[in-house]
C-alpha cells in the first residue's frame, strides 16, 4: 500500500544544526520553514551576492537552493548521513 507521507527521521532542529556542523558554508545562506513527511519548504536568504545585474536572482544560488532542499528533504527521511550527495543533477533556465 502507498504511504502519502514517510517517517521523518530527522526533525527540524536536527537538520538545522547537522547543516551548520557539516555544511556551514551554506547553513547561513538558507532557512529551513516547514518540514513534514510529504513537504518541505526551504527559503533562500537573499543577499547581495546572490543578485545578478538588472536585479535577478542568480542560476547558481537557485541551484544551490535547489540542491540544499534535496539534501535536507533526504537527510529528513534517511537519517544523519554526512556522506549522502547529489551524484547528478539538471536545471534549465
Amino acid at each position: 500500500m502507498f504511504k502519502d507521507t514517510l517517517p521523518i527521521k530527522m526533525q527540524e532542529d536536527e537538520l538545522k544544526s547537522f547543516l551548520v556542523h557539516e555544511f556551514p558554508q551554506v547553513s547561513d545562506e538558507v532557512e529551513l520553514v516547514e518540514l513534514t513527511g510529504s513537504h518541505l519548504t526551504m527559503r533562500l536568504l537573499v543577499s547581495d551576492k546572490h543578485i545578478r545585474p538588472g536585479g535577478t536572482l542568480s542560476g547558481p544560488a537557485m541551484f544551490m537552493l535547489a540542491d540544499v532542499c534535496f539534501y535536507i528533504a533526504l537527510l529528513s527521511v534517511s537519517g544523519p548521513k554526512a556522506l549522502t550527495v547529489t551524484t547528478s543533477a539538471h536545471i534549465s533556465f
